[in-house]
């Protein structure tokens, strides 16, 4: 099983995170 497969195709960082966070917010 390859690391690059999770179940989410994409893992933000946690700079990414948190501003998508932001945004939501």
């Amino acid at each position: 099983r390859s690391v690059g497969s999770p179940s989410v195709p994409w893992i933000p960082d946690k700079k990414t995170l948190e501003l998508i966070l932001d945004i939501l917010q």
